[in-house]
């Protein structure tokens, strides 16, 4: 997950005892004459349920008996001594030395009804902590405490916990600092807390989906899109659902295409072929369709057409892409192709339509030789002075004949 960036959050401190950087709560010095307090508004009833919240906690040094909260859920913006005084409702974590020693403790409030529970901890020591809540324990629910001495939390030193007894309680706020104000200024405590995460991962995480469809889309990906994915194809996805993410699909969908071809297209794709897509979708992106489409078209190729295909076959080219390219082609022949299409033209497609083309000049003139599926054809450039020799499969000068 993510920890929390404390510069984020609201700091009030009267005493001029805190310094915050982005993961890091410093606290010099602080007594409790003063409102001081670091917390952020992650909106009402926010924390309503099971959570474990992961937070470092460091003492240094002391004057009598003083205490500094590092982490707290409250309801309202104020520090925990006051929230104590006027009878709210809070979960503390927090560290104090009492009576000759230093302590990590856990205190709830329940509408003014106060439970606490320490742990005797040593100064100049990091500590991990995980402050916690299961609703399912007890009959509102139950606060845990969990101290380690690793950054792995395999070595736990103590289990701290509390019952919350008086109703079900929701929470707003989260403070990874607040004083205890009750007016004494001549005790004060030095401490600092660190890397708060809230593990609140909801609302990205990473999928893996098998059976030809989208595998291991990252986070971004799935925090803003909303697609219908079934048989390795892709269908009905919005333009913005795609603008981010790269998707690899097989059998009969599109195969590593990069994020920008993907930027500005809504395919409806169905067996293997490419249908109605609009012009400025093949303006940006490279196809290589296998089984009957089009194969190993550059983007120069595709920026002008039009295309609608069918069996693998390519008709009613648009306007524009007559301006280059006129073709009707049926049953794996070509026919009407004019010589700036034939010269331009380069395709590889396999089973009846086009493959291995190339331009060559004979003394009828401009010609595309290719083979077909057992076939070989020649197609000159359509011109009124030839006409189409059946027999020898060739189109012939009518002035030469």
């Amino acid at each position: 997950m993510a920890t929390e960036n404390f510069t984020a959050y609201t700091e009030v401190d009267a005493g001029d005892d805190i310094t915050v950087t982005a993961t890091k709560c410093d606290v010099s010095s602080m007594n409790k004459n003063v409102n001081s307090y670091v917390a952020y508004d992650e909106g009402v009833d926010h924390f309503d349920g099971n959570f474990e919240h992961l937070i470092e906690m460091y003492v240094s040094d002391h004057t009598g008996n003083a205490t500094v909260v590092f982490w707290m859920l409250a309801n309202v913006l104020n520090n925990a001594g006051a929230i104590y005084s006027a009878g709210g409702s809070f979960y503390v974590a927090r560290t104090e030395f009492w009576s000759a020693n230093y302590y990590i403790s856990l205190s709830v409030l329940d509408e003014g009804a106060w439970q606490n529970a320490g742990y005797t901890c040593s100064a100049n020591t990091l500590y991990y902590c995980n402050p916690e809540f299961d609703k399912d324990v007890g009959t509102y629910g139950t606060v845990y405490l969990r101290i380690y001495s690793d950054a792995a939390r395999t070595n736990l030193l103590s289990t701290l916990s509390k019952a919350v007894a008086g109703s079900k309680k929701v929470y707003r706020f989260v403070y990874c600092c607040s004083s205890w104000y009750d007016g004494v200024s001549t005790v004060d405590l030095t401490c600092y807390c660190q890397n708060l995460d809230l593990q609140e991962g909801g609302a990205v995480y990473e999928l893996s989906l098998s059976d030809g469809t989208i595998g291991t889309d990252t986070p971004s990906a799935i925090a803003i899109f909303g697609a219908s994915v079934s048989e390795g194809g892709v269908g009905a996805d919005t333009p913005s659902s795609i603008a981010i993410f790269e998707i690899s699909n097989s059998e009969g969908g599109i195969g590593g295409d990069s994020p920008l071809a993907i930027a500005t297209l809504g395919l409806s794709i169905a067996d293997g072929g490419v249908g109605g897509d609009a012009p400025t979708i093949r303006t940006i992106y490279e196809v290589s369709l296998a089984e009957g489409g089009i194969g190993a078209d550059t983007p120069s190729s595709i920026r002008t057409m039009n295309l609608t295909l069918s069996d693998g076959a390519v008709v009613s080219d648009s306007i524009s892409a007559n301006c280059i390219l006129d073709i009707a082609v049926a049953d794996g022949g070509v026919a009407g192709d004019t010589a700036l299409a034939i010269m331009e033209m380069l395709a590889s497609i396999s089973d009846g339509a086009i493959g291995a083309d190339s331009v060559t000049t004979t003394e009828e003139g401009v010609v595309l030789y290719f083979t077909g599926k057992d076939r070989t054809y020649y197609i000159v450039a359509h011109d009124k002075n030839y006409r189409w020799d059946a027999k020898s499969r060739v189109f012939r000068n009518i002035h030469n004949s």
